[in-house]
Protein backbone atom coordinates (compact mmCIF):
# COMPACT_ATOMS: atom_id res chain seq x y z
CA UNK A 1 0.00 0.00 0.00
CA UNK A 2 2.82 2.49 0.78
CA UNK A 3 4.47 1.80 -2.62
CA UNK A 4 0.69 2.57 -4.33
CA UNK A 5 0.70 5.90 -1.97
CA UNK A 6 4.21 6.58 -3.34
CA UNK A 7 3.40 5.98 -6.68
CA UNK A 8 0.23 7.74 -7.13
CA UNK A 9 1.03 10.59 -4.72
CA UNK A 10 -2.16 9.70 -2.42
CA UNK A 11 -2.12 10.63 1.15
CA UNK A 12 -1.46 7.63 3.33
CA UNK A 13 -2.81 7.36 7.30
CA UNK A 14 -0.07 5.37 8.85
CA UNK A 15 -2.22 5.57 12.25
CA UNK A 16 -2.46 2.52 13.43
CA UNK A 17 -5.38 1.59 16.10
CA UNK A 18 -5.16 -1.45 18.27
CA UNK A 19 -7.87 -1.79 20.91
CA UNK A 20 -7.22 -2.77 24.55
CA UNK A 21 -7.95 -6.21 24.27
CA UNK A 22 -5.52 -6.55 21.41
CA UNK A 23 -2.85 -4.75 23.30
CA UNK A 24 -3.14 -7.32 26.59
CA UNK A 25 -3.25 -10.16 24.60
CA UNK A 26 0.38 -9.45 23.33
CA UNK A 27 1.90 -9.02 26.51
CA UNK A 28 4.53 -11.53 27.92
CA UNK A 29 5.40 -12.29 31.40
CA UNK A 30 8.93 -11.97 32.88
CA UNK A 31 10.97 -14.65 33.80
CA UNK A 32 10.83 -14.96 37.36
CA UNK A 33 13.88 -15.00 38.95
CA UNK A 34 15.49 -18.19 40.50
CA UNK A 35 14.39 -18.54 44.16
CA UNK A 36 17.49 -18.86 46.38
CA UNK A 37 14.69 -21.08 48.92
CA UNK A 38 15.87 -24.78 49.83
CA UNK A 39 13.01 -26.62 51.19
CA UNK A 40 14.00 -28.76 53.86
CA UNK A 41 10.62 -31.38 54.48
CA UNK A 42 7.70 -31.39 52.01
CA UNK A 43 4.84 -29.19 51.71
CA UNK A 44 7.10 -25.92 52.93
CA UNK A 45 6.99 -24.54 49.28
CA UNK A 46 4.93 -25.61 46.84
CA UNK A 47 3.88 -24.64 43.42
CA UNK A 48 -0.04 -23.94 42.03
CA UNK A 49 -1.93 -23.53 39.00
CA UNK A 50 -5.58 -23.91 38.40
CA UNK A 51 -6.34 -23.43 34.68
CA UNK A 52 -10.08 -24.66 32.67
CA UNK A 53 -9.63 -26.92 29.14
CA UNK A 54 -12.38 -26.08 26.70
CA UNK A 55 -13.53 -29.07 26.77
CA UNK A 56 -15.27 -30.88 29.68
CA UNK A 57 -14.17 -34.29 30.58
CA UNK A 58 -16.29 -37.32 30.33
CA UNK A 59 -17.77 -36.54 34.04
CA UNK A 60 -18.43 -32.80 32.84
CA UNK A 61 -15.73 -31.15 34.64
CA UNK A 62 -13.74 -28.80 32.79
CA UNK A 63 -11.38 -27.31 36.03
CA UNK A 64 -7.90 -28.74 36.46
CA UNK A 65 -5.93 -28.27 39.52
CA UNK A 66 -2.25 -28.92 39.66
CA UNK A 67 0.37 -29.25 42.41
CA UNK A 68 3.64 -29.35 42.67
CA UNK A 69 6.17 -29.95 45.58
CA UNK A 70 9.18 -27.86 45.69
CA UNK A 71 11.08 -30.55 47.92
Amino acid sequence: MSHLSKQFAIPCNKVTMVCHACQLGKHVRLPFSRSQTLCSVPFQLIHCDLWTSPIASNSGLKYYLVIVDDF
